[in-house]
């Protein structure tokens, strides 16, 4: 089951690399990460009625060669983004599989 939510999406980062733990089940062990972190603003929900403007939110897609699929395009721009859910956790977690461009430029001043 796939669920997608609408997002401007403000910036595309690079993320990769080696995290070694100093505590828990792996400490000590590296962990190696690679992902594209993905900065997105997202309008508050109009019923909270304490808050205007929108919020910003990172997310990570893994695979950081994503990046070039979206290098090119002007930002900010109109997106949904793709999820699946995990239901092997509690709550379920979901997981980014994807990005869908809406519209590749909001405005130009």
């Amino acid at each position: 089951m796939s669920q997608r939510q609408p997002v401007i999406i403000t910036g595309l980062k690079m993320s990769k690399g080696e995290f070694t733990p100093e505590s828990g089940m792996n400490k000590g062990v590296p962990q190696p990460y690679d992902n594209l972190n993905i900065y997105t603003s997202k309008p508050f929900d109009p019923s909270n009625m304490q808050a205007v403007g929108s919020m910003e939110q990172i997310f990570k897609l893994k695979g950081s060669g994503n990046y070039y699929r979206f290098n090119k395009e002007s930002f900010p721009l109109e997106a949904e983004l793709e999820f699946e859910f995990d239901f092997t956790k509690t709550p379920p977690k979901p997981i980014l599989k994807d990005i869908h461009i809406i519209k590749s430029t909001l405005s130009k001043a």
